[in-house]
């Protein structure tokens, strides 16, 4: 797709039909709640740490890719039935042979993070490949939320990419950000009783998105 769009008022249903492929960048400075992610990672020594760790390179860009196409929803968990509760909710039949617009999100990035071992800055690639289906309207989402393994979104007509790109990227961040082998030696008061204080401390501060599988558009 070659014609302009503006990606934080996406035509859904009509991208959709038209099997759009949608690509770009964004630069982190543009992401605010990504960068405040990155700033709130719980630390073991907050002023050490916002030193050494400092704002994101300009330079940091998101590269991102969207396809849109139409497509029947996957099989439903059998174990978990539908509830249907709204008059709004058609006919499980009718929602699995019909197709609905679908969306394959890819979504790559490179952040600076603070090793909650050692407080040596590091980088830390963050990579996305989700799949969304949009139904008709929330309660449907509702209904089929906890017998559909894949995310459901309100269809809309000026649905906002830019943030469901943020989200998935807020969604892909470490819950405690370490080094696989620290490039540094610990000093003692840095130990492995700091080290479980810490797992066992305050999650991430978007962790609760991971419980969020229904986004209005």
């Amino acid at each position: 797709m070659t014609k302009a769009f503006d990606l934080q008022r996406l035509n859904v249903p009509l991208l959709a039909q038209q099997n759009a492929h949608l690509q770009g960048t964004l630069s982190l400075g543009e992401l605010d709640r990504l960068a405040l992610g990155l700033a709130a990672v719980p630390s073991l020594e907050p002023t050490a740490i916002d030193t050494a760790r400092g704002s994101p390179p300009d330079g940091s860009v998101v590269h991102w890719s969207m396809a849109f196409f139409e497509s029947e929803l996957p099989a439903l968990n059998t174990t978990t039935p539908m509830v249907v509760s709204s008059p709004r909710v058609a006919p499980l039949g009718q929602l699995l042979s019909h197709e609905h617009p679908t969306l394959v999100l890819g979504a790559k990035a490179r952040v600076s993070l603070v090793c909650q071992r050692c407080l040596a800055p590091f980088e830390e690639a963050l990579e996305v490949q989700r799949r969304f289906y949009w139904v008709a309207n929330e309660d449907t989402a509702l209904a089929l939320d906890e017998a559909l393994e894949d995310d459901l979104l309100v269809s809309s007509t000026a649905f906002d990419g830019q943030a469901l790109v943020e989200d998935e990227l807020i969604l892909a961040l470490p819950l405690v950000p370490m080094h696989e082998s620290c490039p540094v030696a610990l000093s003692p008061q840095l130990g492995s009783s700091a080290q479980d204080d810490l797992l066992s401390s305050r999650p991430n501060p978007f962790a609760v998105l991971s419980g969020l599988k229904v986004k209005k558009g």
